[in-house]
This record gives structure tokens, C-alpha cells and sequence, in this order.
């Protein structure tokens, strides 16, 4: 029967929290056992991660789920005693479990945003895998003992029922000690828990800290017990044990009765006071506050949206300053007040080195390794060669490269369409592999690296590759294009059309059935923030799919210019140089402007015109060229006013969304320059461009 879960959010978001963690880690270490089923170091971390979530959920009163997590660790504890050799089946089942669990804890998280009741709910555990783990336990009927049922009753409750149910008046006495760990972050929550789990196997006779005190967080670095109970010594250092942060149990008979332990709690009472009378406890009370201070380490949990706002903030900073150096360089024009425009040049200047190491912090503050992101494929691979009856092995690469927490958000859609597309439609099956001469196990390669001020992912198969002309025949057929259109697109034309929405090469429907399911969806969503996608492939030979990212989505490095009467900025990173107007240079091609550059025909456009804010025709006295992977456009400008970090502002809900920008920043002098989204308009406009060659001849 479904029960209330008496926990604050505080420790249910903690529990949650360890929760997820301990999940990768059983997740990744299964895959790891797979390939090495004789690791007895990976088999006694997955014990100790399955052990652990075991006695949280107990501890929380999550029965059903620490029975599944104790049939769970039945298993493991079999594979590290010798007794079972785990099958690929086998982990199947227990990675099944895994996902059990992950679902249980989501689903607890999306009942507290959405306000409603916690519960135990027996029903979330399929009988059918607590079935399958008895039978890979080879333990047929298996019952989790009243020691790994705790209760969810809080310090000071009624808990007149816990020592009945160990057995009442009959129970035993056991001193129980447990101590944290150094770095322990919460000891407080730590003893609580413990308090709970013995107060869940019988009854708590005194403990210290005391309730009262792990109320007000008193609590140092260690907690002693003792409790009357049925449970054996084993079981309750077991389930001490498996309590986070706590580094060493011992149980040990505690002796003497009920009165015996009263005098020696008053003893220690009249002790206690004896030392406060006589300043011993105001004396050694730093000493303790100091304990705990250690214990916190040096790192807390911090809401990414106060890093959001913290940010928004610094942005507005930066933008103050830069009119406050605008402001000071035109009274310093003026020549007049020379000695105030002297000092506040250098409060101008001191502000500056101060706002951008600031700026510099919280950036490093929100920058996180992209593994968080990498190590939820290896099992999504697993999962897929299964269904698919392939061999795939995933080498990642560059795991700990940083990266801007909003970039990550973004992109793991993207690269979970990328990463199933090389699984399912890249990478052949091991009987065509090993007759075209290949290994039949196929290897998908993950891999992210720095490259000047960009993140580069790149997600590569040695399968099949690309056929271009099953591409080409696919858009004609579907009437994308024409077959004349079709006829002159080349290499990098045909590839593009991968990304329009619906193109499919697929000889057969699956889960994932070609390239071209959810491609466009992969472009979208890159190019949303700065970035761009190029694809590499070899027939016969695999394919590569190469990410560009901005670092950051909070700032850039811009070149302001002048155009149609308004100020732009455009990504330093995509300008590969600058050329003034030369007659001589240009050229009309199919009504279109156009100059060779090192023998390569580009397309140029007004500014404004590009991004839809003018009409035809070319004027601007410089041609910027921009370039993002294969696309390389001109855009004519009237006048480059320097380069500048800007702070990338939202085009706010009455804009929405303009194709070709993707913001607005604010400038020294107050004016509004918009950014120019360079990896989407070079994309369209080289396609327009191919698009009209076409159309001549279609």
C-alpha cells in the first residue's frame, strides 16, 4: 500500500540527487563488467553503488525500491563471491533494473515540481524483472529482511511500534559508531539518516548527537548510538554502512540495562555542565565550529538559474562600462576638465580589468566537462548494436573538455540523433563487415576538443558512408529538387540535402531508419546557438558529422559595422577577412553579385538585404567574407567601426525569433547593434545561390 514519505526537500533533493549519480555509476560499470566480467574492482564499485541507494531508499521509505536495489545487490554480491557468471542476458536484466530505478526517480522529481505527494508505490517495480533478478540470484524466492526495511518516522516521533517489530522487550543491546568522512558535506543530513535507519530496526535508547542537536545541525564528524533491536550486528553495520559520506562502522555489544545506560546518559549530562560551567565548552566550541567548516570542503550546490541571473547581471556591468569609457573618452575630446577626466579614465580602466575578471569567473563557474553529457551514450550504443544484432564498440574522446552549461543543454539532442543514425544506418551488420573485409565490430568515435574560440564535437563511423547518388535520387523522388537541379549539385550540395526535413535513404524502416529522420531537426537546433554542423563521408569508408560551437552563449567577440543606417555586429570567429570595394573584383553571376576568391566563386549580398531588412543591389564600401564550415559568403557594409565584446541580448517575445539574427547588444553610447547569426545566413544564402544556378538550367 502506498504510504507519505515524511522527508523535508532539502534531504529528499540530496537523496535524489546521490540517487542519479549512483545510477551512472551502475550504468557505466555495467558496461564495463560486460566487457570484462573478470574486473573485480568494477563488480565491487557496482556493489557499493546498488548497496548505497538500498539504504537511502530505506531510509527515505522507499521500501519497493530498496527491495528492488537489495535483489539487485543479491546478484552482484553473488558475481563478486564467485557463485554467478553474469551472461549478456544477464546484465540486460540488471540494466533493466537501473532503468527501473531512473524512472522512479524522475517521476519523483517531476510530483515535487508539480506539488504533489510522495509515495511508496509498489507498482513501479514490473514483477517481471524482480522475477528475472531471483532467477539470475539463482534464489527463487527471494524477501527483503525487516533490516533493509527502515522507517520513515522522524526523530522524536512515536516509534512505539519499531522495537515490537524487532522483537520487542527481547531485543538486544548493540553500540553502534559510525564516522564521516573529512569531506563529508552535510554530516548533519548523515546523522539524521542514521537515526532513522536504527529507529527503523528498533529502538534508539540515546544517541549522540541527540535529535534535538542533529535538529539544530550540531553534528561533528562523528555519530554513536545506542539500540535495542532483533537485527543482527551484520545487518545493521550493513545498513550504517551504506549510508553516503560514512567511512567506518563498528557494532559491538553495548551491555548493562536499560537503567545502567540512563546513569552513565545522566553522568554525562552532569559532566557536560561541569565543562560549560567552567568555559571548557566555550573554549573547545571554535574548535568544533571549525571541524564542520572543514567539513564542508570547497564546493556547494548552487541553482544553475542563480548562475543565470549572476550572469545577466555582470552582462549589464559590462554593457555600464562600456558607456561609462564612452562617456569619459568624449569629455577627454573636449580638452576640458583634463585633471577629472584623468581619474575617471583610470576608474574607467580599473573597472574594466575588474568587470572582466568577474566576468571571467562566473564564466568558469558555468563551465562544466562535456563528460556529463559523453557517458550517457555508452549504454545508448549498448542498447542499440543489441536491438540491431550488430557489434559496436564507442571510443570517446576529449571527455573533460569544458564546456558553457547552455551549449550542453542544447546539443545532447542533436548528438543523440548523430549517434544512433551512425549505430543503426552507418555501421553494418558484423556478417557484411567481415565479407567487405572489415573487423566485424564497428566503432563509432565521440570526440570533443578546443579549437581557438570554438568547441568542435565530431561524431564519426567506419561503416558504410554515404551514397550520393542514392541522396540525389531520394530528393528527386520526393520532389525536393529537379533532375537537372540534381544533376549539378556538387559533393557538399548533395550532402546538404541530408538536413531537409523527410530525406531518407533507407532500404528499411527502423527505430532510426536513415540519415535524413531528424537531420534538419540536428541543424536547427545547432545553429540556434551560433553553431554549425559539416558532414565527411567515404563510401564504404564511414562518415563524420563535425560540430562547431561557441564557447559561451552569454558573450562574443563581435566586428561592429555600419549598414542600411543600422549598427550590426558580426562573430569575430566567422570573418576570414576583409576586402574594400573593387569594382574590378565583382562580377554578376545568374543576376547575382559574386567575386573569386583563391579560384573559389562566392555569392555577396548587402548586409541588410542578406537578412531581409533591404532590398537589392549592391552598395558598402568594404566586403566582409564569412565563412562557417563549406559556406563562404560576402557581405557589403558601409563602414567597420572595430572590433568589441559584446553581451548577447534576447530579441524579446514581441520579436521572436529573426532568421539571420540571434540577438541585439547594448553599446557604450546606448545604441542597439544587432547580431548577426553568421552560421545560419551563410548556410541559406550559399543555398540560395545554388538554388538560382540551378533554376537556369532546371
Amino acid at each position: 500500500m502506498a504510504m507519505g514519505l515524511d522527508v523535508t526537500p532539502e534531504e529528499l533533493g540530496l537523496f535524489l540527487d546521490e540517487t542519479e549519480e549512483k545510477l551512472e555509476e551502475l550504468d557505466q560499470g555495467l558496461l564495463a563488467l560486460e566487457d570484462d566480467r573478470s574486473d573485480e574492482e568494477t563488480v565491487a564499485r557496482l556493489f557499493r553503488a546498488a548497496h548505497t541507494i538500498k539504504g537511502s531508499a530505506g531510509t527515505v521509505g522507499l521500501t519497493s525500491m530498496a527491495e528492488l536495489c537489495h535483489l539487485m545487490e543479491d546478484v552482484l554480491d553473488g558475481v563478486r563471491a564467485g557463485r554467478i557468471a553474469l551472461g549478456k542476458e544477464d546484465v540486460t536484466v540488471l540494466l533493466w533494473g537501473v532503468d527501473t530505478l531512473r524512472g522512479i526517480t524522475r517521476g519523483m522529481r517531476e510530483a515535487v515540481e508539480a506539488g504533489e505527494e510522495l509515495v511508496d508505490d509498489p507498482g513501479s517495480i514490473p514483477a517481471d524483472l524482480m522475477a528475472a533478478l531471483q532467477r539470475v540470484a539463482g534464489e527463487p524466492d527471494v524477501a527483503s529482511p525487516a533490516s533493509y526495511r527502515p522507517s520513515n518516522t522522524r526523530p522524536g516521533a512515536d516509534n512505539a511500534g519499531s522495537a515490537a517489530d524487532q522483537g520487542g522487550e527481547g531485543g538486544r543491546l548493540w553500540e553502534v559508531e559510525a564516522t564521516f568522512a573529512p569531506d563529508a558535506v552535510m554530516p548533519a543530513v548523515r546523522a539524521l539518516q542514521l537515526m532513522l535507519m536504527l529507529e527503523g530496526l528498533g529502538d534508539v535508547v540515546r544517541s549522540d548527537p541527540t535529535s534535538e542537536e542533529i535538529d539544530r545541525e550540531e553534528v561533528g564528524g562523528r555519530f554513536w548510538a545506542i539500540v535495542r533491536t532483533n537485527a543482527r550486528p551484520e545487518d545493521i553495520k550493513a545498513a550504517a554502512a551504506s549510508t553516503p559520506e560514512v567511512e567506518r562502522v563498528e557494532v559491538r555489544p553495548a551491555g548493562g540495562t536499560d537503567d545502567t545506560l540512563a546513569a552513565v546518559h545522566e553522568e554525562d549530562e552532569t559532566a557536560e555542565k561541569a565543562r560549560e560551567q567552567s568555559g571548557g565548552e566555550t573554549a573547545a566550541r571554535p574548535v568544533a565550529e571549525q571541524s564542520r567548516t572543514a567539513e564542508l570542503g570547497h564546493t556547494i550546490r548552487v541553482d544553475t538559474g542563480i548562475l543565470d541571473e549572476i550572469m545577466n547581471l555582470v552582462g549589464e556591468l559590462v554593457i555600464d562600462r562600456n558607456r561609462l569609457g564612452q562617456s569619459t573618452a568624449t569629455l577627454m575630446q573636449t580638452g576640458e576638465h583634463d585633471e577629472l577626466a584623468a581619474g575617471l579614465n583610470e576608474i574607467v580602466a580599473h573597472m574594466a580589468r575588474t568587470t572582466q575578471t568577474l566576468q571571467e569567473k562566473i564564466m568558469r563557474a558555468r563551465m562544466m566537462p562535456i563528460d556529463i553529457l559523453f557517458k550517457k551514450f555508452p549504454r545508448m550504443v549498448r542498447d542499440l548494436a543489441v536491438k540491431s544484432g550488430k557489434e559496436v564498440e564507442l571510443i570517446i574522446d576529449g571527455q573533460d573538455t569544458e564546456i558553457d552549461r547552455s551549449v550542453i543543454e542544447v546539443i545532447g539532442d542533436p548528438l543523440i540523433h548523430l549517434i544512433r543514425n551512425a549505430v543503426d544506418h552507418g555501421i553494418e551488420p558484423p556478417d557484411v563487415r567481415i565479407a567487405q573485409g572489415k573487423e566485424p565490430v564497428g566503432r563509432v568515435l565521440l570526440r570533443a576538443e578546443h579549437q581557438e574560440s570554438h568547441i568542435v564535437i565530431t561524431v564519426a563511423d567506419d561503416g558504410q558512408g554515404i551514397d550520393l547518388e542514392r541522396v540525389r535520387r531520394s530528393a528527386v523522388a520526393k520532389g525536393l529538387i529537379s533532375e537537372g537541379q540534381a544533376a549539378l549539385l556538387g559533393e557538399q550540395e548533395v550532402l546538404d540535402l541530408i538536413f531537409l526535413p523527410g530525406l531518407s535513404t533507407a532500404e528499411r524502416i527502423t527505430e532510426v531508419s536513415g540519415r535524413g529522420v531528424g537531420m534538419d531537426v540536428v541543424r536547427r537546433n545547432i545553429e540556434r546557438i551560433n553553431g554549425s554542423i559539416t558532414v565527411e563521408t567515404e563510401l564504404g569508408g564511414g562518415t563524420a558529422c563535425i560540430i562547431r560551437l561557441p564557447l559561451s552563449l552569454a558573450t562574443l567577440r563581435g566586428l561592429l559595422v555600419a549598414a542600411a543606417g543600422q549598427l550590426w555586429a558580426l562573430p569575430i570567429a566567422a570573418i576570414t577577412e576583409i576586402r574594400q570595394v573593387n569594382a574590378k573584383e565583382l562580377h554578376t553571376i545568374m543576376g547575382r553579385p559574386a567575386m573569386v576568391v583563391r579560384g573559389k566563386v562566392v555569392p555577396v549580398w548587402t548586409l541588410a538585404e542578406a537578412v531581409g531588412f533591404g532590398g537589392g543591389g549592391l552598395a558598402g564600401d568594404y566586403i566582409v567574407l564569412c565563412q562557417v564550415g563549406n559556406h563562404l559568403v560576402g557581405l557589403a557594409v558601409d563602414r567597420l567601426l572595430g572590433e568589441q565584446e559584446v553581451v548577447i541580448k534576447s530579441l524579446g517575445q514581441y520579436l521572436g525569433e529573426i532568421p539571420g539574427l540571434s540577438g541585439a547588444t547594448i553599446l557604450g553610447d546606448g545604441t542597439i547593434a544587432l547580431i548577426v547569426d553568421i552560421a545560419h545566413l551563410a548556410q541559406v544564402l550559399s543555398r540560395q545561390a545554388g538554388r538560382r544556378v540551378a533554376e537556369s538550367v532546371g
